[in-house]
């Protein structure tokens, strides 16, 4: 006989549900006004889905946690004694990559060659410090919008493996439109957001994310290879890559092949291992624990996040009463 949800159990699920569909949707307001606005003072498209993406995360995130005595920064994973897992991951996923465009040079199914600028969509050739800065706000951006909040209130309905899948399949399928595309690549991109999930809710960081999606990002783009079937460069560089598609992944770049699974797949195993700082249970831990756990939980950080572990526990607990 199936298990019956207890009624309070549903409607918090279903409460949990709704909150991470308002942080969405705001957050699509919020940055859809920025980029309007935005878009009298540049026609750079990826200024105008970085930054507005970034800014509607922020103002969103910002808002909720000064509203509700439940949410912290600590409670999403951007303690600020966190703050050391960001380079950390950005080493681990520059690391994968160099070692991806060594192999594929190694093997004879990669070629630098010269840059054709009619191929190329995002030339920052001229304006280097402002693609960094560009691909860093983007990063940032993204991994706050889908592994932040909604992704917190997600795991708290759904339970973490459901929260991972949905956030993971969405990830992916918003790349559907790119260039080169390829079921692969639509898998794989799934996969990198299925890593940067568990790097927020197994690892307890969501710096640690950014850390690793920008990492890869920029790695590629210095060492000129496509992402995400993407064409832009910030050296004179430009990476070739041949043979089976299916393997290096072709015009999308390194995510259209299976090199690039393989590779993901090590990244994942050495996760547990790379530095986070002090880490504090996260808001869908808080609430699964029970408001009795979330308190003493609290304190295991340091002294700032001590307070806000106690309001989560007391506001669980009359959630649920």
């Amino acid at each position: 006989m199936p298990m019956r949800i207890p009624a309070p159990a549903r409607t918090r699920r279903l409460w949990d549900l709704a909150l991470a569909s308002a942080v969405i949707v705001a957050t699509l307001v919020c940055g859809g006004l920025t980029a309007w606005a935005a878009a009298s003072l540049t026609t750079n498209l990826v200024a105008l889905s970085a930054i507005p993406l970034a800014c509607g995360s922020l103002a969103v995130t910002a808002c909720a946690i000064a509203a509700s005595r439940a949410l912290s920064w600590g409670g999403i994973g951007l303690r600020p004694t966190g703050l050391v897992a960001l380079p950390w991951g950005f080493a681990s996923a520059a690391a994968v990559c160099s070692f991806l465009v060594l192999t594929v040079l190694a093997a004879g199914v990669g070629e630098y060659r010269p840059i054709d600028p009619e191929a190329i969509r995002f030339d920052w050739r001229g304006w280097r410090a402002g693609g960094v800065a560009l691909l860093t706000v983007g990063a940032f951006g993204e991994e706050l919008f889908a592994r932040g909040l909604a992704l917190q209130f997600l795991a708290r309905a759904l339970g973490a493996p459901a929260a991972v899948a949905v956030t993971s399949v969405a990830f992916g399928l918003l790349h559907g439109g790119n260039p080169g595309v390829t079921a692969l690549a639509q898998w794989n991109t799934g996969l990198f957001g299925a890593a940067f999930a568990l790097a927020v809710l197994w690892r307890r960081s969501l710096w640690l994310a950014v850390g690793l999606h920008l990492g890869w990002n920029l790695t590629q783009v210095g060492l000129g290879v496509n992402t995400s079937g993407i064409t832009m460069r910030l050296t004179d560089l430009s990476l070739a890559l041949e043979g089976p598609v299916w393997v290096t992944g072709g015009d999308y770049g390194f995510e259209g092949g299976l090199l690039a699974t393989g590779a993901l797949l090590g990244l994942v195993a050495v996760l547990r291992y790379l530095p986070v700082g002090e880490s504090a249970p996260m808001l869908w831990e808080r609430a699964a624990r029970g408001p009795a756990h979330a308190g003493r939980a609290g304190g295991c950080g340091s002294g700032g996040d001590t307070s806000g572990g106690a309001r989560a526990g007391a506001v669980d607990s009359s959630a649920e009463g």
